[in-house]
C-alpha cells in the first residue's frame, strides 16, 4: 500500500506499521490524526461547556484518550490526567 509519507511519497507500509519503511517518517495522515485528537482533547480540557458534554464518562473522551494513548505510546492514565476537563459546567446552569 502506498502512502503519502512526509519524506517519502513512494514508501510502502502496512496498516499496523506507523512509520514509513523506507525513510522512517510518519505518514501525513497519522500526523493529521494526532493533531486532530490533541486539538479536540485540548478543547475538552480548556472549555467548560465542551468539558461538560464531552469529558469524563462520555464515549468521546474514552475513545479519544485511548487513541491518543496508542498513537503517542503514553499510558492511558497519563493521557486522561493531561486532558481531564479543568472545570466542566452544565451550560444550562446559569449560576
Amino acid at each position: 500500500m502506498s502512502t503519502n509519507c512526509v519524506k517519502c511519497v513512494t514508501a510502502e507500509r502496512t496498516r499496523t506499521d506507523l512509520l514509513c519503511e523506507k525513510c522512517g517518517s510518519e505518514a501525513d495522515t497519522l500526523i493529521a490524526a494526532k493533531k486532530a485528537i490533541q486539538h479536540v482533547l485540548s478543547q475538552i480540557r480548556d472549555h467548560s461547556t465542551i468539558g461538560w458534554y464531552m469529558g469524563w464518562g462520555t464515549t468521546s473522551f474514552d475513545l479519544l484518550t485511548k487513541a491518543a494513548s496508542a498513537l503517542w505510546d503514553e499510558p492511558l492514565e497519563n493521557v486522561e490526567r493531561m486532558f481531564a476537563p479543568l472545570n466542566p459546567k452544565d451550560p444550562r446552569d446559569q449560576t
